[in-house]
């Protein structure tokens, strides 16, 4: 037992040594060196399965009537069900009490879903611990189950639940019973409305992913004792929550996507900036993205604490003149700017790094970790110069550089062609770029 730790820092922790003896192969990674995904050595993934074969049970189901799956014995403890269309879910795996994983994929009748099968199951199977209903869902938002039963409170020992891309409207106040619930997925759920008003009973939520709810209109209050959260995918601000929210005690945060919506104009342009001061994160957080902002500042007086911050994304904030100083932050890596509608000039004041006589040092290092900068969708952005003033370094780790439709962007900063690093260059949908840059 080591009680300082997270669950998810042991499982990494795990993962990395079993990795470093050679257990997987063929890593893929991203720029930050981060593995994505790997695969099993064949003779691991062999041994495995026959130390498992006792616990782990999946089953394909073409017929049209319901089979009886007699070769479940009660050490079976995680189970994948395939169902071809018009197949019934076989209630027999309802026999299995100490199941502690299930993931169902179907496109089946909801109306046979909601009134015979999820009620059972929640009934029975309450040794759950991860229960996903969209695994094979990624492509289509036709999900086939639409409500989620109040007997879901049944399953208190459950961990994990996605429910992601179904046709859900809303979920029930039973939901917040599930104490215990770590990750919560309802990502591309478009039709989802709210979320229960008794969402703060989650105390042990760690990750809310959201993102893609179109329909959802606020986060519910009470979101403020859920201390453990470590990434919100979508904060969707309405209701008197940005304060009440208290981010900056939520030192687990690492991520977190504002989204602020739409509304009046005139209205929205202060309100939004009063409401971004009031969102202040945690300085540990990672990644930083601030979506639909009508303020004419997106420089909150917190920005400049993020020392961890290491990808920021700020997009369709129309109202916004100017860039942040955002030079002066000293883990940033990834920088991404989409749809700032006003933006007419980049210069000095983006690297934040002016002394007191309006000249950078020679010793100055503007973005000293920077790897990847993308503008995107910039129509009335004419210049990025840096002009005579600045003798430091900007950049001097950059690798990716990526411009696309800023038709008025004249020139690129000298300093950006010149750097060694640089090792991918992306120009398109800018005529005057693409005449001088051509390759």
């Amino acid at each position: 037992q080591r009680p300082n730790k997270e669950i998810d820092v042991i499982g990494e922790e795990c993962f990395d040594i079993i990795a470093r003896r050679s257990f997987f192969q063929e890593f893929v990674k991203n720029d930050d060196d981060e593995i994505l995904s790997c695969k099993m050595h064949d003779i691991v993934h062999d041994f495995a399965q026959f130390l498992s074969k006792n616990e782990c049970f999946t089953v394909e189901i073409d017929g049209r009537e319901e089979p009886f799956i007699d070769s479940l014995g009660q050490n079976v403890r995680h189970s994948m069900v395939k169902l071809g269309k018009g197949a019934p879910f076989p209630i027999s795996f309802c026999s299995v009490k100490r199941l502690r994983s299930l993931l169902i994929d179907d496109n089946g009748d909801d109306e046979f879903w909601l009134t015979e099968v999820l009620p059972q199951l929640f009934d029975e199977l309450t040794c759950l611990r991860a229960l996903d209903f969209a695994m094979f869902q990624m492509w289509s938002w036709n999900g086939f189950i639409k409500e989620i039963p109040k007997n879901i409170e049944k399953l208190v020992h459950l961990r994990y639940l996605n429910l992601s891309r179904l046709k859900i409207e809303k979920l029930p106040e039973t939901l917040c019973e599930l104490y215990n619930l770590q990750l919560l997925n309802v990502e591309s759920c478009q039709d989802l409305k709210e979320l229960p008003q008794g969402f703060g009973k989650l105390i042990n939520l760690m990750y809310l992913l959201n993102r893609g709810t179109e329909s959802l209109r606020y986060l519910p209050a009470g979101i403020e004792r859920l201390t453990s959260l470590r990434r919100v995918e979508k904060f969707v601000v309405g209701r008197g929550v940005a304060r009440s929210s208290e981010l900056e005690n939520k030192k687990n945060l690492i991520d977190l996507l504002l989204y602020f919506g739409h509304g009046n104009e005139e209205r929205k342009r202060k309100k939004d900036e009063e409401v971004l001061e009031a969102l202040q994160p945690p300085p540990n957080l990672k990644h930083l993205g601030i979506h639909q902002y009508r303020g004419n500042n997106v420089h909150p007086h917190w920005m400049m604490s993020l020392t961890d911050l290491r990808i920021l994304t700020l997009s369709h904030c129309i109202n916004c003149e100017h860039l942040p100083p955002l030079g002066k932050l000293p883990s940033l890596e990834q920088l991404y700017f989409y749809s700032m509608g006003s933006v007419k000039r980049v210069g000095d004041e983006f690297l934040g790094v002016e002394s007191d006589h309006g000249r950078a040092s020679s010793s100055v290092v503007a973005f000293p970790k920077l790897k990847t900068i993308q503008f995107w969708d910039m129509y009335v952005l004419k210049e990025w110069d840096y002009g005579d003033t600045i003798k430091g370094e900007i950049m001097p780790r950059l690798s990716s550089l990526c411009i696309a439709r800023c038709p008025t962007l004249r020139a690129l900063p000298d300093h950006l062609l010149q750097t060694t690093t640089l090792q991918k260059l992306e120009i398109w949908g800018c005529p005057n770029l693409q005449k001088q840059y051509r390759r």
